[in-house]
């Protein structure tokens, strides 16, 4: 007894334990079948990676670039073509430039370059298919500045190693593609309004500019029933604004959101054909769009209409317009391969093949994500 260790409590008598070495059995955690792939995504106002083990780590903290997504809900980061770097955007600096974006590049190991010219850009940003250059709007002051829907804007092109401006493209949006940039053009401001007459979709490659479509084309069949050459005037449907321009990676196929504004808001989200500037698809509310790297596949979060209802994370195929994909929860991304598709849920990440097969729980974060090769 003399090796015995005796803990007295709050009890009615003493418990005694002899201590002696106990081997523990180990259980293998269950293996899940997920993509192999290294994840990026934003959470708590900071940045995160995370591998096919669903363990996070952070890669950049809050306070290190000027709590930006405390200001800014932004799209996740983009995984440069060959996987070894992010590109993203966070605020010029704290105070009075906090709501100055600019573009930034950060390593896997938390390496960071900051594009300070331009000053002030848009929320998105696209790598060029050989990651040597990089793709943003140029502002003329901060994003939040209302001043901004008067201005002309252009889209400028990076050089990612020097940060030097390379050229410059006419235009509010653009999106790097395979088949070269596309564009949302500037338009005509309409003078007390919030929107802008007279814009088109282009694809500009070096210097020649072929239009897809206009956003009044795109319009006048959500208005005008069945008939899709019917251009029943704008005026009878309150202000549009045309914003959240994407890309297939091969720029075969697009989409956008159109805003119809006025006493009763009404958005809509359509993906059109490059081809022929056809609409293939049309949606209320949506957030989250994001485009598989290997095939016409679109997948979004599809609002619900009521309060009560649960979003819905969808698939479709942009070529022609078949759903699918129908799930419950958050669309949060694509696998590197784009066979498998991400989802977010209150109780964390799932993977889903979209061939077939339920969706497996593997990360308790159930947040949208970028992912690349391991």
């Amino acid at each position: 007894a003399a090796s015995a260790v005796v803990l007295l409590g709050s009890v009615s008598q003493g418990d005694a334990w002899f201590p002696r070495t106990t081997t523990l059995a180990t259980v293998a955690p269950a293996r899940v079948d997920v993509p192999a792939a290294r994840y990026v995504f934003t959470l708590g106002k900071h940045l995160w990676s995370m591998g096919a083990d669903g363990v996070p780590s952070l890669l950049r903290a809050a306070n290190t670039n000027a709590q930006t997504l405390s200001r800014f809900t932004l799209p996740p980061p983009v995984w440069s073509p060959s996987g070894d770097r992010i590109l993203t955007v966070e605020s010029l600096a704290s105070g009075t430039f906090a709501f100055q974006l600019i573009a930034v590049v950060i390593g896997r190991d938390g390496t960071t370059r900051r594009y300070t010219s331009p000053s002030s850009v848009g929320p998105v940003a696209t790598w060029s298919p050989d990651g040597a250059q990089i793709l943003v709007a140029a502002l003329p002051t901060a994003a939040t500045d209302p001043g901004v829907l008067n201005s002309d804007l252009a889209v400028v092109v990076l050089d990612a190693s020097t940060g030097n401006i390379a050229r410059s493209i006419p235009g509010r949006e653009a999106v790097w593609t395979g088949g070269g940039v596309v564009v949302l053009s500037n338009g005509t401001v309409r003078t007390g309004d919030r929107a802008r007459d007279g814009q088109a979709l282009e694809v500009w490659n070096n210097t020649e500019k072929r239009q897809i479509t206009t956003v009044s084309a795109i319009v006048a069949p959500l208005f005008a029933g069945a008939d899709p050459s019917a251009q029943t005037p704008l005026t009878v449907r309150g202000n549009t604004q045309a914003i959240g321009l994407s890309a297939a990676p091969d720029g075969a196929h697009l989409a956008l959101h159109i805003n119809f504004l006025g006493s009763t808001p009404t958005p809509a989200f359509v993906v059109i054909r490059a081809k022929d500037g056809s609409t293939s698809a049309v949606e209320a509310q949506v957030a989250d769009e994001a485009w598989s790297s290997t095939s016409r596949f679109i997948g979004y979060t599809l609002a619900p209409p009521q309060p009560s209802a649960r979003a819905r994370a969808m698939v479709r195929d942009a070529d022609s317009g078949a759903v699918l994909m129908d799930l419950e929860g958050r669309f949060a991304g694509w696998s590197p391969d784009g066979l498998w598709t991400y989802i977010a849920r209150s109780d964390g990440l799932y993977a889903k093949r979209l061939a077939s097969g339920d969706a497996v729980r593997f990360s308790p974060i159930g947040v949208p994500m970028s992912a690349t090769k391991p």
